[in-house]
């Protein structure tokens, strides 16, 4: 489902994950893509299991520590904080339009960031854009494969995006086992 070329780096490979990235794209040369395949078995609620992702995240992820639905129409809109993955940065800021469907059991995801002039930046975090991410959720045999694909822009530049860079394989590990861990609990 995602397609791993050979400029993309393996960066995490975990039981029930593995994660590329690749460093620059056609849509930023400064800001890397990651790839994400996350699996769960097949007796997770799909339904639920994309609320865990969003509307349900603040009640279950540690890094998250402010998680809104801001307006909702045919985008709806969500306002997040999530702590710097990193002990050297400020918290991450995120204003995203989201757009999710399900066709014949198969989940999607789209989201991107929302101009800072319709959402204005409160206090003084990082704001970070969301150049695009999209997710599937879908059966594959006897589990769920999720893929994540992103790129986001969290305006951490240089030597310390580098440093950034290296927590990303613990911090999606840790992400994936209390991701499932609840999404277990709920069968």
């Amino acid at each position: 489902m995602i397609k791993v070329t050979k400029n993309d780096k393996l960066i995490v490979d975990f039981p029930g994950i593995k994660g590329w990235v690749r460093e620059k794209t056609i849509f930023s040369s400064s800001v890397p893509l990651l790839k994400f395949r996350y699996t769960f078995r097949d007796d997770i609620d799909p339904s639920l299991f994309m609320e865990l992702l969003t509307t349900k995240r603040i009640l279950w992820d540690k890094g998250l520590t402010l998680y809104e639905d801001v307006a909702s129409d045919d985008w709806t809109l969500y306002r997040y904080i999530i702590r710097s993955p990193t002990p050297v940065s400020s918290p991450l800021y995120f204003v995203e339009k989201r757009l999710q469907f399900e066709d014949e059991g198969t989940f999607y995801s789209y989201c991107s960031s929302v101009p800072n002039n319709v959402l204005p930046l409160k206090n003084a975090h990082n704001r970070c854009n969301t150049i695009f991410g999209g997710t599937v959720l879908k059966k594959e045999g006897n589990e769920y494969a999720y893929y994540s694909l992103s790129q986001v822009d969290a305006n951490v530049n240089g030597m310390i995006r580098s440093f950034a860079m290296r927590y990303i394989p613990d911090r999606m590990k840790e992400f994936y086992e209390r991701l499932k861990k609840v999404a277990y609990s709920l069968c």
